[in-house]
């Protein structure tokens, strides 16, 4: 009697929305040598703000949940302990900032409320954990599903490939319990699509996302890039509510672009020529546009707009999403498949483009094109 062998297992390829799609958008090369290269940045300063601050938030809603953390009076100093935490964390990994963006105590006439991170968190936890961590209904939910890998004529790996997120906050919010006095209520209240949405179901969730960004302008590709990523949150979610056999409706998504919350000098300096090029879709007006004309820092509640981007649930908007990171996963197949002919030349395989903040800290700079 012949006795059968176990298969081979079967594997898919995955692809991560932040690791590897938006990555490879950002810069072919970079990703190259990054991610499917295995190798890590040296100094990975461009990584350090984005976790720091996404961990800021993490840790002060868990710190809130269990009862040893005051949202409605949110001190500095409260603030920098949870900050010199995710820090420590961070450094753990290998991860630390550049110089002068982050300070742990004060030293003689450095002090931390000076230092560009360490009033960031703070203004961040100031300005939206009151609001935010009230409407939690889990942070950091994984998200997974798949889709058929786009045609190639260079061969694929497999016939489909799973796309991989992570939600850093959804909400799950029922009609009943709402507050007009939530400033997150009021702003999705603003948007005609999300409150016909409101109006219509009496449950429903929202999808957050955390960025360490300025908001990018419009014709900025990250402008875009957000909405791809938020919209294929809600798509994910979408179908993970439906095979739980939950039947109340993503409604939409915001972003939270959290260093707005305190621009650096150089970004007022530069802000007006933004304004005028009409390259912005929150616009000064007022006393804010008088101290933008002057290179100075706008009012708290420009700033707190400027911080808050909602995106309503479209299928139309979601459906282009998807095709378009379907394209990107294409892109990289071809790119793969491509070096694996002919591995000779890694650089004449993938295609990098200039960013200033992204090359100065790039390993790559000194030998690419």
């Amino acid at each position: 009697m012949k006795i059968s062998t176990r298969s081979e297992p079967f594997d898919i390829p995955k692809y991560s929305l932040t690791g590897d799609l938006l990555a490879y958008r950002e810069c072919g090369l970079q990703y190259r040598f990054n991610n499917k290269g295995s190798m890590p940045p040296s100094t990975p300063v461009q990584l350090w703000f984005g976790e720091f601050i996404h961990g800021v938030m993490e840790e002060g809603f868990l710190r809130w949940k269990n009862g040893l953390f005051d949202i409605d009076q949110i001190t500095f100093e409260e603030a920098q302990k949870i900050s010199v935490s995710v820090a420590e964390r961070l450094e753990a990994k290998g991860l630390k900032p550049y110089a002068n963006l982050f300070l742990k105590e004060d030293r003689g006439d450095l002090k931390c409320k000076n230092f560009l991170a360490n009033i960031r968190a703070f203004r961040s936890l100031q300005v939206w954990a009151p609001h935010l961590f009230p409407l939690v209904e889990g942070n950091e939910i994984q998200l997974e599903g798949i889709r058929p890998m786009p045609d190639n004529p260079l061969g694929t790996r497999s016939d489909y490939y799973a796309v991989t997120g992570v939600a850093d906050v959804i909400t799950s919010i029922k009609i009943n319990n709402i507050t007009p006095k939530n400033r997150i209520v009021q702003y999705l209240m603003e948007n005609d699509r999300i409150k016909d949405y409101i109006d219509t179901y009496d449950e429903f969730e929202v999808i957050i996302d955390y960025k360490g960004t300025m908001r990018p302008n419009l014709n900025d590709k990250n402008w875009e890039n957000h909405q791809w990523q938020l919209l294929t949150y809600m798509w994910l979610r979408k179908q993970q509510l439906i095979a739980e056999g939950k039947d109340y409706p993503v409604i939409g998504g915001f972003l939270l672009y959290l260093s707005e919350l305190h621009p650096s000098e150089e970004f007022n300096r530069s802000f007006i020529k933004t304004v005028n090029d009409h390259l912005t879709d929150v616009i000064p007006t007022g006393p804010d546009l008088e101290l933008v004309k002057a290179g100075k820092a706008t009012r708290d509640r420009f700033q707190i707009k400027r911080s808050f981007r909602v995106i309503p649930f479209d299928d139309q908007l979601v459906e282009t999403a998807l095709y378009s990171f379907d394209n990107t996963v294409k892109e990289i197949e071809t790119n793969v498949q491509s070096e694996i002919r002919d591995s000779k030349d890694v650089m004449s395989h993938w295609k990098g483009e200039y960013k200033q903040e992204n090359c100065t800290a790039c390993d790559a700079k000194t030998f690419c094109p």
